[in-house]
């Protein structure tokens, strides 16, 4: 049974404009403001918790089971230039044509925005609509962003030869176990020191440049974003009547971000068991029924839930943070726990209450606790009609770079130890080797693989150790690709190449819209001069 989302401190029939500053009264917790538009026509602020902010989208319209259809504006997708070229300010700067709220100016006029110059137009990127795109991906991992600054409360890792392990700590929601995405999110958090310093600079940033006052404390958001040059970021916002100013006012994704250097993360949690009977502990009894969804589920910002570790997990708007490269992630087995006859796994959520909290819980809370889903997949190209678009990625390649010499080859891929995944449709699967010769000097080699529907794979872009004899590497690098499951051997590679880079492939609406065939083109440029 579908149910409804409400937020009981947000105005029905509303729309979020923009977020505020963040203060804290004396012996309180941060909150947010949030300035909204009414229907009538009148605008508010409110205060929100921090552990708000996953669904305080710019943008959206409340309540959300008007979301999709409302979401408006103008829309659009182009490649960040490298971080040396971001230039920070604030929204006083902004043309005056797209400035919001300005009966509220005096409070709003100093939020920190970077500016993009792109292609002859400026993008106006608000600080923190870039953060809650990368970290405040749910209440848990804000909480701990804001109040403790180190990621080691959330889990502890390991890394050894390529081979990652993540154990969560009991109060990450075990639910993100089960999600690929947000185990991809963790695996990039965890094995990426640029993110991790990047997600800790949000603590240490409200801790040096918070103003004290007589009653409160106030700061101004800022933080210090991970390397994203060259990531394709889509957008919803709008415009200057010449367009030549754009403000983002939401990010819908971000694709092309680089991935963690592991080959695979293994995933665990210690409430992700399953319950068997003490009666009869050779067979396994886990819940499998709810005990009755209700039509309407309210979240009240201000309740405090209780304590215990089950999490309602509330799916909301999403958007897309995708990588270069398919991480590789997995979940242990679960444990077994021996519980008394009718007892309920941790992972199987009670859904009979119809208010929930999404603050940190405590003893005296009654309602369950709440967090969010908010991680979209990638929807890419099917993999047929994705390899007969890589041909004229390449045909536009040959035609932006008419020093750049570009040969093509295509072959069948080596059938290594599987006895299927060499195969499509029960025909033999093929590669494309393209060779650029750059220089007389550097010579860069692609392998593009043919994919069947549903396979999602990036493009590898490298240069070949000169000690090496380049057919040989090309046949192994294959070879692993088909015994490592269609995924690349990324040790192996680090070991006969000079410099690789992956290129992430873009989502099906690369046949119908010509700009992000024109992004995926430049990103794959950017690799390719990088190596």
């Amino acid at each position: 049974m579908a149910y409804q989302t409400y937020f009981k401190q947000v105005p029905d029939n509303s729309k979020l404009v923009l977020l505020g500053d963040f203060f804290k009264k004396r012996n309180g917790d941060w909150r947010v403001v949030a300035y909204f538009q009414l229907e009538s026509g009148g605008r508010i602020k409110k205060a929100f918790p921090i552990d708000a902010l996953p669904f305080l989208t710019p943008g959206s319209h409340f309540p959300p089971e008007n979301i999709i259809k409302n979401i408006n504006g103008y829309k659009g997708t182009f490649v960040l230039p490298s971080m040396e070229q971001w230039q920070k300010t604030t929204l006083s700067e902004m043309p005056n044509e797209l400035k919001r709220m300005q009966e509220y100016k005096e409070q709003v006029s100093t939020q920190v925005v970077y500016k993009l110059k792109v292609d002859g137009y400026s993008y106006w990127l608000p600080v923190i609509e870039l953060a809650r795109r990368l970290h405040f991906n749910s209440s848990e991992l804000v909480r701990t962003a804001f109040l403790e600054g180190t990621t080691k409360t959330l889990a502890r890792v390991g890394l050894v030869d390529w081979q990652g392990r993540i154990d969560f700590m009991p109060n990450v929601p075990v639910a993100y176990i089960n999600s690929p995405e947000y185990r991809k999110y963790f695996a990039w958090l965890m094995f990426d020191e640029g993110v991790e310093d990047s997600f800790c600079s949000i603590f240490k940033y409200k801790n040096r440049n918070t103003q004290q006052y007589n009653d409160h404390d106030r700061w101004t958001f800022d933080f210090i974003p991970p390397s994203l040059s060259a990531v394709e970021l889509s957008w919803s916002g709008f415009t200057t009547r010449d367009q030549k100013h754009r403000y983002i006012r939401e990010i819908t994704s971000l694709a092309g971000v680089k991935a963690p250097k592991v080959d695979s993360v293994i995933f665990s949690h210690p409430e992700d068991y399953k319950a068997d009977s003490i009666e009869n502990n050779t067979k396994e009894k886990t819940s499998t029924t709810s005990k009755g969804k209700p039509n309407n589920i309210e979240i009240d910002t201000e309740l405090t839930p209780t304590s215990g570790n089950k999490h309602r997990i509330i799916h909301i708007s999403k958007s897309g943070l995708h990588f270069d490269l398919e991480i590789d992630t997995r979940r242990c087995p679960r444990h077994y726990k021996l519980m008394p006859e009718g007892t309920e796994s941790v992972l199987d959520e009670i859904q009979e209450d119809e208010i929930v909290g999404i603050t940190e819980g405590d003893k005296t809370g009654k309602k369950p606790r709440a967090d969010f889903d908010i991680m979209k997949e990638p929807e890419h190209l099917d993999g047929i009609d994705k390899f007969d678009v890589f041909k004229q990625l390449l045909l536009k390649l040959s035609e932006k770079k008419t020093k750049w010499k570009i040969s093509i080859h295509i072959e069948r891929i080596p059938k290594g130890r599987s006895r299927t995944l060499y195969k499509i449709d029960g025909r033999h699967r093929n590669y494309l080797h393209a060779i650029i010769q750059k220089n007389q000097d550097t010579q860069v080699h692609i392998l593009e693989v043919e994919l069947a529907k549903g396979d999602s794979l990036s493009t590898l872009i490298c240069r070949i150790k000169s000690d090496l004899n380049i057919s040989e590497v090309i046949e192994t690098t294959l070879t692993d690709l088909i015994n490592n499951s269609l995924s690349w051997k990324r040790k192996n590679i680090h070991e006969v190449t000079i410099s690789r880079a992956f290129l992430g492939h873009p989502d099906h609406k690369i046949i119908h819209e010509k700009e992000t065939l024109e992004s995926w083109v430049k990103r794959a440029i950017i690799n390719i001069k990088s190596v």
